[in-house]
């Protein structure tokens, strides 16, 4: 297949007279994935000093891989779109946006794997506090390697299946921006999206459940010494932050769906919903360093260690020690 121009019939090009304001939102999404992406490199560099350690470190790795796919889908979408209307606006085939864009099933593979891994982060907390000798097998670095495997695996078969629904409309004629709706089919965006919104709600339906049974587990054990107290109390609050996040990520998923109706009726609100979408990139691998002790204090000292060398850069003949 052969690629249209915008000269071929039925070919469903809009010419916007706010190009420079599409180009600001295309832009503001090319930073998003850039602190995205920076945001992941440190996280990786920091989980990879402990992984063989901790068995939700494998699926930190697997959800920080997903998100770096999905940062590189996004920035080569959003850079070619702007070019796009800087240039011919082209047509193309719907299974052509599979085959000629790179970057829309490697968002596609990104997005997907990054949802799947959030429920298994929210599993694994799950056995952890329900079942620890399940959670010691299912969970065991062999175990949740496979899984994170399968997830990237489950994730380009879905690529696989939007083609076939892709090709079986080849005789329709699109936007070379490629649009998840205009290169599928209804009813595929429609299962789509009850799948995305079936697996967030499914992490936070989890972290409930952990919440829950840590704190039954807690009233009748009781903890006589105030070191069984402090442990308590830091994993309730790890838990009560987890439940909060799996909150707002369900809610990211579902307030496209409740605004949808608007956002025919006010581009700006359509926008809107895709920026605050968009945020969830960076937003949860910074959130991974809040939640997580051991990223947390490896973060500081990676940073402490980082300020100090620029300062003895700066300071090589000074000296200063501290006695208290």
């Amino acid at each position: 297949m052969e690629m249209s121009t915008n000269r071929s019939d039925g070919c469903p090009i809009f010419y916007d007279d706010k190009a420079e304001s599409n180009g600001l939102y295309n832009g503001f999404f090319i930073v998003v994935a850039i602190i995205s992406l920076m945001l992941d490199c440190f996280l990786l560099a920091v989980v990879g000093r402990r992984i063989s350690t901790q068995p939700d470190l494998y699926i930190i790795s697997g959800f920080v891989i997903s998100n770096v796919v999905t940062s590189l889908g996004l920035l080569c979408a959003s850079a070619y779109r702007i070019w796009w209307r800087t240039a011919e606006p082209l047509c193309v085939h719907p299974a052509q946006c599979i085959t000629d864009r790179f970057y829309v099933p490697m968002h596609m593979v990104g997005s997907d794997a990054v949802a799947i891994t959030m429920v298994l982060l929210s599993l694994e907390r799950f056995f952890l506090f329900w079942r620890q000798k399940w959670h010691s097998v299912v969970f065991s670095p062999f175990c949740t390697t496979v899984m994170v495997l399968a997830t990237f695996l489950f994730s380009c078969l879905e690529v696989f299946a939007v083609y076939l629904d892709a090709a079986a409309r080849s005789d329709k004629l699109i936007s070379s921006m490629c649009y998840r709706k205009e290169y599928t089919s209804q009813i595929y965006n429609y299962v789509y999206t009850c799948t995305k919104v079936t697996l967030a709600v499914a992490c936070l339906i989890f972290y409930v459940l952990a919440y829950v049974i840590h704190k039954v587990s807690v009233q009748k054990s009781g903890c006589p010494t105030s070191l069984g107290t402090i442990r308590n109390s830091r994993r309730s609050s790890m838990l009560f932050n987890l439940l909060i996040i799996a909150l707002v990520i369900a809610l990211f998923h579902i307030a496209p769906l409740v605004l949808k109706p608007l956002s025919h009726a006010s581009p700006i609100i359509g926008k809107t919903v895709k920026i605050v979408h968009n945020l969830y990139l960076p937003l949860s691998t910074a959130l991974c360093f809040a939640i997580h002790p051991f990223l947390l204090s490896s973060a500081q000292r990676l940073c402490s260690k980082f300020s100090c060398s620029i300062l003895e850069r700066f300071h090589r003949h000074t000296s200063v020690v501290y006695i208290g």
